[in-house]
């Protein structure tokens, strides 16, 4: 995504012809929604697991869990695309449920 961006921005200065390939372009976003996942997981898994939970507060909403549920354009937002369909208790669902029972600004 972050190289897409950065091609625009050429396009736009250069204003040269730009030639992409849309499985590519899919490629990058696919990797970049698992490296969100990652992230997700693992940062969720250590507040929710490896602080008993006192540390979610803290974490989910700077990874984008907020009290009306996952922020657009954000880390979580990536991840559940990546993912799809959660199941009910996965990582993911533990951090929405705890974010929007104790609701944070």
């Amino acid at each position: 995504m972050v190289t897409l961006i950065w091609e625009l921005i050429v396009y736009i200065i250069s204003n040269k012809t730009l030639y992409y390939d849309a499985s590519a372009i899919y490629e990058k976003t696919s990797i970049m929604d698992l490296l969100c996942a990652l992230a997700v997981n693992i940062l969720g898994g250590v507040a929710i697991y490896g602080t008993a939970g006192i540390a979610t507060p803290f974490v989910a909403p700077m990874l984008g869990f907020g009290s009306s549920g996952i922020a657009a354009s954000s880390v979580a937002a990536a991840a559940q695309s990546y993912y799809g369909n959660l199941a009910a208790g996965s990582i993911i669902s533990q951090l929405t449920a705890a974010v929007m029972v104790a609701p944070t600004p």
